[in-house]
């Protein structure tokens, strides 16, 4: 959730109301495809749902951070990351935990704390340094 804030913030502050569309174009057309059927899915699942419009709702977190490195608003998350590096060392311990596959296997204890640390490592630099985006 503080992911998808902190890039909601950065491509508005950077875009304002053009920010859903830079998002998009940020993706080629089977991921925009992919993002309208996840829409679609969600209405399907939970009619009586808010709808919501937002692109980030439903990107997943390799595509979060895909629009975080994107060349063009890299500028707006440098302050927080510091580094690309940093970003892509937490992603690396939190992604096979968190992803698909997961849901349906046994996930070891060690990769289990290893994500909960880069987890904990990543809200603490958006709480620090996030708010000034």
């Amino acid at each position: 959730m503080e992911l998808r804030n902190l890039v909601r913030v950065g491509y508005r502050s950077k875009w304002g109301g053009d920010a859903e569309v830079r998002m998009l174009r940020a993706f080629g057309e089977d991921q925009r495809r992919k993002i309208e059927e996840n829409r679609a899915k969600r209405r399907k699942t939970f009619p009586d749902a808010p709808s919501s419009e937002d692109t980030l709702d439903f990107l997943y977190l390799g595509d979060l951070t895909r629009l975080i490195n994107s060349g063009e608003v890299w500028d707006q998350y440098k302050p927080v990351f510091g580094d690309k590096s940093v970003l892509s060392g937490h992603l690396a311990d939190i992604s096979p935990v968190r992803n698909d596959r997961a849901h349906f296997r046994q996930v070891a204890e060690k990769e289990l704390q290893r994500c909960a640390i880069a987890c904990d490592d990543l809200l603490v630099l958006i709480a620090k340094k996030g708010a000034k985006t």
